[in-house]
């Protein structure tokens, strides 16, 4: 299929664009709804939260800065991944979950522990999988000032949306973490709510 193709102009000819892609993103997040209750069943068994992961490639060449300006549409988290060099980038929208880390032992060690507990149980569809973004203090051992005392040793954030991008090849991903009581109905609206981000680049200026 040829999925959702994200615009990089913006004004009419943008929102035209947009409404024409409108179908095919919904036939996508259609099927988001059954993930989301295939998660909410598997969080019941096991007593805890689990992550549901589902991606879907990109029809066109969708711009990194256009579509990190338009991150802010689904909130406050966003991150922009890029290498150059290998064609590749990655831009992170809104926030699933995140991993914090604590200053207490090695947090590399604690990360890769953290990160195979919550991808384990994860239920994933398409080819990519959740992808956290985030980062590490340089160092440690170092004593932390006030100024830092606020922040984790670690901070591993599971953005909501990915646009994953190498050599002109295009996905995107959309995580969510659900529980055994989580509202899959309103997940799902949530969701379709925030797809505008996609269809509505905002400009890289304002």
């Amino acid at each position: 299929s040829g999925g959702v193709a994200p615009q990089t102009q913006t004004g009419p000819a943008a929102r035209a664009a947009g409404r024409a892609h409108a179908a095919a993103e919904a036939a996508w997040l259609k099927k988001a709804a059954d993930l989301l209750t295939s998660g909410r069943d598997r969080a019941r068994r096991l007593g805890r939260p689990v992550i549901v992961s589902f991606s879907h490639p990109l029809a066109g060449s969708p711009d990194a800065l256009g579509l990190f300006a338009s991150a802010r549409r689904v909130g406050v988290s966003r991150a922009l991944w890029l290498r150059p060099r290998e064609a590749a980038w990655t831009v992170g929208a809104g926030r699933a979950g995140d991993i914090r880390l604590a200053a207490s032992g090695e947090p590399l060690t604690q990360a890769a522990g953290r990160l195979r507990d919550a991808v384990r149980d994860a239920v994933v569809n398409g080819d990519d999988g959740p992808v956290f973004m985030g980062g590490f203090c340089f160092d440690a051992l170092t004593a932390r000032d006030n100024v830092w005392n606020a922040f984790p040793a670690g901070l591993l954030v599971l953005p909501r949306w990915t646009v994953s991008s190498r050599n002109g090849a295009a996905h995107v991903t959309v995580n969510a973490v659900v529980d055994g009581e989580s509202d899959v109905s309103a997940l799902h609206d949530v969701l379709e709510a925030e797809a505008r981000w996609l269809r509505e680049p905002m400009a890289e200026r304002e």
